[in-house]
């Protein structure tokens, strides 16, 4: 559930409310899918396709990157996960930039000592 003070989190019996302070910025899963590998246009043209059809069938996967609380946090990284349905993954991104920086989400960017919360 996504509303003006932030994101609360259902999964089973366990719940859990997330202010929008808690977060730095959110990536989108999918997207570190289709970096170019190819200096070939069409190849990349249909790359693009495959991922926009994934997103139609599937949603999409949200990263958002918890900030650090003290100096131990900086050690490593935190994601809460959160997933969208396919009929509304445009509607949850752009809510989310609404509050949150949207970065682009990279092979490397969940690497290293990583946490997730709901994945």
């Amino acid at each position: 559930m996504l509303d003006n003070n932030g994101v609360t989190i259902s999964r089973g019996r366990k719940t859990k409310f997330y202010s929008w302070n808690d977060f730095e910025c959110f990536y989108p899963y999918s997207e570190r899918f289709i970096a170019s590998h190819s200096q070939d246009p069409a190849i990349e043209e249909k790359r693009e396709k495959i991922y926009e059809v994934d997103k139609s069938i599937e949603g999409e996967i949200f990263y958002l990157r918890k900030k650090p609380n003290n100096i131990l946090d900086r050690l490593h990284k935190t994601f809460v996960v959160i997933y969208s349905k396919a009929d509304n993954f445009n509607e949850v991104n752009n809510f989310l930039v609404n509050y949150l920086e949207r970065k682009a989400m990279q092979n490397s960017t969940d690497l290293g000592l990583v946490f997730y919360e709901f994945k």
